[in-house]
């Protein structure tokens, strides 16, 4: 009976909530984490030219936010919001 594994994607600009976010993901093993950006425009690239399951995804991202992205640009990913 083999687990369901979850493709997933953190954007966050601040290193410490990148860290707990990268440490939830690691504590949850039907979960596992492909790819990491700290810039919004790097990780949208990643995500259009990618199937990812889960996006970790900052609220704000160097002074963007996030939602305008998610107007521009369709994805299949799930979008978890995360926030300081």
């Amino acid at each position: 009976n083999k687990m369901q594994r979850y493709s997933c994607v953190i954007i966050e600009d601040e290193p410490l909530a990148m860290e707990k976010v990268a440490l939830f993901i690691q504590q949850h093993p039907e979960l596992h984490c492909v790819a990491t950006f700290y810039n919004l425009e790097e990780g949208w690239r990643y995500l259009v030219e990618h199937s990812i399951h889960i996006v970790f995804l900052d609220l704000n991202v160097g002074g963007h936010f996030s939602f305008d992205r998610l107007e521009q640009e369709y994805i299949t990913s799930k979008i978890i919001i995360t926030s300081a």
